[in-house]
């Protein structure tokens, strides 16, 4: 787990309260274990246990989305939902909320070449649930990828997220943007925090106060590209995989069209990652195309068979209509 970042306030003082602090999450008291303070919510929602705490969020960790994309929309294991203000003990991050569930040695094991693999309760419990949903809504639920799936992992992106930059393309993502900084022109990314750098189109901007410079940004000329540094250290805990999953092939005499269009992206991205002056023969068949929760019409990695039961791996097809 994290370290305490920010002296957490103790219970020093119980006359605030006529009746006894007690941890809002297991409403026990000092005698199981000390109280603090880690927010800026007053009365009987003031105090916790730090272990109660850091339960919370935990939980709130493991029932989020995997994907960076998504991390942003649930914030409640960094901010208190009710009063608002930032927890002053950070949450643990998920390079160790990863292992505390599979220990450290499973965890190196994620790399190019490893399987990861649905167990069957797991399975079992996402057909449960799937089996509630209207059949015609089932091609947008993500989770269906993973029943009963194995997905052969085929690069490994390392996590290069201490300096964003930032493109606005209008007027409108200006202002929305300076709407969203914090008073010390700190922004939320992917789950972590960045600063502004007054430099490049903020630069005249640099010298003013907070006033000055919301209005300079309110006021860029757009398109423009701002710089943002991260003032967290990177621990690998938003690295990415790219990963095919081998036990779902879609059916090839489908008539749908969907499935035309991606078996027609895959042929063509596959066609650009031979080498110069190879040509694809009728015998290609593509028995599996999903995309990401992110990236759902591009073909990123292909694993190609032979008939000799080798297979080779094609990244970095970037080919999308």
């Amino acid at each position: 787990m994290a370290d305490v970042d920010v002296p957490a306030r103790k219970n020093d003082d119980a006359s605030e309260n006529q009746e006894a602090p007690m941890c809002r999450y297991c409403f026990e008291g000092e005698e199981s274990g000390e109280l603090i303070s880690p927010c800026k919510c007053m009365g009987g929602q003031k105090w916790v246990h730090l272990s109660c705490l850091r339960r919370w969020q935990r939980g709130v960790l493991v029932s989020q989305p995997t994907h960076p994309d998504f991390y942003d929309s649930d914030t409640r294991h960094i901010t208190c939902n009710v009063c608002n203000s930032a927890y002053t003990c950070k949450p643990p991050t998920r390079l160790e909320l990863m292992q505390s569930f599979t220990g450290a040695e499973l965890a190196a094991a994620v790399e190019v070449g490893s399987f990861i693999g649905s167990s069957k309760g797991f399975s079992g419990e996402l057909k449960r649930q799937l089996h509630g949903i209207p059949q015609h809504l089932h091609v947008g639920v993500v989770d269906r990828h993973w029943i009963d799936g194995v997905f052969l992992i085929v690069r490994v992106t390392k996590d290069a997220g201490s300096i964003i930059n930032l493109k606005l393309s209008d007027s409108g993502d200006a202002s929305a943007f300076a709407e969203d900084l914090s008073d010390d022109f700190c922004w939320q990314s992917r789950g972590r925090t960045y600063r502004l750098e007054f430099q490049g189109p903020l630069q005249a901007a640099s010298s003013g106060d907070r006033t000055a410079r919301i209005s300079a940004i309110k006021k860029l000329g757009v398109p423009c590209v701002l710089k943002l540094s991260s003032i967290e250290e990177s621990d690998g805990s938003q690295d990415g995989i790219v990963a095919v999953n081998l036990t779902q092939p879609f059916h090839n005499l489908s008539s749908g069209s969907e499935h035309a269009r991606k078996r027609w992206r895959f042929k063509q991205a596959l066609q650009q990652a031979l080498a110069e002056g190879e040509t694809l023969h009728g015998g290609v068949q593509v028995l599996h195309f999903v995309g990401g929760p992110c990236d759902e019409e591009l073909a990123h990695a292909a694993v190609v068979s032979t008939n000799a039961g080798r297979y080779d791996i094609h990244e970095d097809l970037h080919y999308e209509t």
